[in-house]
Parts: C-alpha cells; structure tokens; sequence
C-alpha cells in the first residue's frame, strides 16, 4: 500500500469532567501539550484539529472536511 493511500478518521470528544493530568503518550508525533484559549491557537497547529476545535465552538455535533 502507498502511505498517500492512507484514509483517516479522526474524532473529537466534550468532556465535562476530567480527572488526572494530560501528557504526551507519543511524543515522536507530538512537539507540546498546552492549554491555549480558543480564539489563540498557535500557529503551528495541526489544521483539521482547528477546524474541529471551531466546530465544537460552534456547538456542532458534525463536523466533515474532506468527504
């Protein structure tokens, strides 16, 4: 299989109550973890995850880019 072949479905959850501390699990695909503000992302973030972050802004409970 060519890796350009690859399809990937990714999904983005709310959670209302959290418990523990977050980190990087894979830290070869992953450069920081931080609390940012919704309206100041940095720029080198991942463009779908701004789209999905966006949406749940919105309050859209369905967000599709690329179907």
């Amino acid at each position: 299989m060519d890796p350009a072949d690859r399809e990937y479905f990714h999904l983005f959850f709310s959670v209302a109550r959290w418990r523990g501390e977050p980190f990087i699990a894979e830290p070869d695909k992953c450069s920081e973890l931080c609390w940012v503000q919704a309206s100041a992302l940095p720029p080198d973030l991942v463009d779908y995850v701004g789209d999905a972050l966006a949406a749940i802004t919105r309050e859209e409970p369905l967000a599709l880019r690329g179907w």
